[in-house]
C-alpha cells in the first residue's frame, strides 16, 4: 500500500468544537500534517469534554477530544499575543489549508483574515466555520450545540415515537449533531484542493454554518414540506403509514422494517398472522397504514415471547428488513464491525491503550490509519516551530508559555 491519500497536505487548525476537530482529524488519519494550535496551559476547548479516561477529568484524558484528533499535531501558541499570531503568519507559509473556527471579526482583527494571509500564500484554502453562518442578521447570535440542534427542526421529531406528541423536544443523545460539520467541512475543504488543482493553484475562502451542516439529516423532511405541505413531527412510525416502531423482545428491542408487499406477506406468517395475507386491506398499503396500531400490537405479542436474535433470524432468513437495537456494548462487541476493523486500538501516553471508532471507508490503494493517538497539549510545539520556522529553544520556550503579555 501506498502512503495515505493526504499525505504532502499541511493543515493549521484552530478549533473549539469536535465536529470541526472531526474535519481535521479524517486528513491526519489519511496522510495530511495537521497541526493543531492551542492556547498554552488551556488548549483545545474539546479537552475539557467529558468522558474522561478513568473517570478522572483531566485535559489529557478527554475521550472526546482523544477521538477528534488522533494523528494530529499540537503547538502551544497564544494567538492573543503578537508573538503568536506572527509564528501562526509564519506557518501558514507553508501550508495549503487553514481550518478556523469562531468569530471572523476576531481572526480579522489580529490579522488572519483570508484577505491578509492569501497576500503571502496566494495557494492557501481557508474556511470558516461558525454557527450561523458569516453575513446574515443572526450571524452574532450566541450558539451551542442544543441551541442549534433545536433551531434544526431536528429536535421536533423527537421523541419519535406514537405516543410521544405531547412530550417536550427532545435532543438526541451522546455528540450525535456536534459531529455533522465534520464531513461537511471535510468535503468542502476536498473540493476546494480539487479546484485549487486546476485553477493555477488558487486558493478560496471556504464558509461553513454548523446550523446548516445539521440539515445534512433532515434533507427528506425539508424537500417533503415545500412539496406537500406536510411538517413531519414526532407522531413517528404512524404518521409514516409504516409499523415500524421499536418492540420489546425478552432481552432487549428489535426494529421490524418490512417495506415491500412480499416482505408483508412473509412477516404475516412469522408472527403468527397469516390469515391477514389474503385480507385486502393488509394488501393496501394505504388501508394497512390505517390499522397500524393493529399490527403492532400483534407483532410485540410475538416479540416479547422471543430473543432479540431469534427475531432477527427468523426475519433475515426470509430476507424481510429487520434489526436489533443496539446497545453502545453490542456495537463494540460486534462481531459485524470487529470482523471488518472498524475498531482500531490506539495506546495513548497517559492512560495507555483504548478503542477507537476508525476509518469511515476502505480504499485499496492508500490506507485510512491512525499514525498515533491524539496529542498531548503542545507536545509538538518545538518540533513544528524548530523545523519550519527554525525558531530558537529560547524563542519557542517563549512562545509556549501559560502567561499571556
Amino acid at each position: 500500500m501506498s502512503d495515505g491519500i493526504f499525505k504532502g497536505i499541511r493543515i493549521l487548525e484552530i478549533t473549539q468544537t469536535v465536529g470541526v476537530d472531526l474535519a481535521g482529524r479524517l486528513f491526519a488519519d489519511q496522510g495530511a500534517e495537521v497541526i493543531k494550535i492551542e492556547k498554552p496551559g488551556v488548549g483545545d476547548p474539546v479537552r475539557c469534554r467529558y468522558p474522561f479516561a478513568g473517570d478522572v477529568p483531566d485535559r489529557e484524558r478527554s475521550l472526546v477530544f482523544a477521538f477528534s484528533n488522533t494523528s494530529k499535531k499540537s503547538v502551544a501558541l497564544d494567538i492573543d499575543t503578537a508573538e503568536g499570531v506572527q509564528a501562526v503568519k509564519e506557518l501558514l507559509k507553508t501550508c495549503d489549508v487553514f481550518v478556523r473556527e469562531g468569530d471572523p471579526s476576531y481572526f480579522e482583527r489580529i490579522g488572519l483574515s483570508y484577505a491578509e494571509l492569501s497576500k503571502s500564500n496566494p495557494a492557501l484554502i481557508v474556511s470558516s466555520s461558525t454557527s450561523y453562518g458569516e453575513g446574515n442578521s443572526l450571524a452574532d447570535w450566541a450558539a451551542n450545540s442544543f441551541t442549534l440542534a433545536h433551531f434544526s427542526g431536528e429536535t421536533a421529531l423527537y421523541p419519535h415515537c406514537n405516543d410521544c406528541h405531547e412530550m417536550a423536544p427532545t435532543i438526541l443523545g451522546g455528540n450525535f449533531q456536534e459531529y455533522d460539520e465534520g464531513p461537511v467541512l471535510f468535503a468542502g475543504i476536498v473540493a476546494a484542493l480539487l479546484w485549487r488543482q486546476n485553477h493555477d493553484n488558487r486558493g478560496q475562502y471556504l464558509e461553513t454554518s454548523s446550523l446548516e451542516a445539521r440539515m445534512v439529516n433532515l434533507f427528506s423532511e425539508s424537500t417533503f414540506f415545500p412539496v406537500t405541505g406536510y411538517s413531519f413531527d414526532r407522531y413517528g412510525a404512524q404518521h409514516r403509514e409504516k409499523a415500524q416502531q421499536c418492540q420489546p423482545t425478552k432481552d432487549g428491542w428489535i426494529n421490524p422494517a418490512p417495506a415491500q408487499p412480499y416482505h408483508w406477506q412473509k412477516f404475516a406468517k412469522i408472527i403468527g398472522k397469516e390469515e391477514w395475507i389474503e385480507e385486502e386491506w393488509f394488501n393496501d398499503v394505504t388501508e394497512r397504514g390505517k390499522r397500524n396500531i393493529e399490527i403492532m400490537e400483534a407483532i410485540r405479542a410475538w416479540s416479547s415471547q422471543h430473543t432479540k436474535k431469534e427475531c432477527v433470524d427468523a426475519c433475515q432468513a426470509e430476507r424481510i428488513p429487520f434489526g436489533p437495537v443496539a446497545t453502545i456494548k453490542d456495537v463494540v462487541e460486534s462481531e459485524q464491525f470487529n470482523e471488518r476493523g472498524f475498531f482500531t486500538e490506539v495506546e495513548h501516553p497517559v492512560y495507555g491503550k483504548t478503542k477507537f471508532p476508525g476509518r469511515p471507508y476502505l480504499m485499496s490503494e492508500t490506507p485510512f490509519r491512525i499514525e498515533r493517538a491524539a496529542p498531548l497539549l503542545g507536545a509538538d510545539t518545538e518540533e513544528v516551530l524548530g523545523s519550519l520556522l527554525g525558531y530558537s529553544e529560547e524563542q519557542i520556550r517563549q512562545l509556549s508559555t501559560e502567561q499571556t503579555k
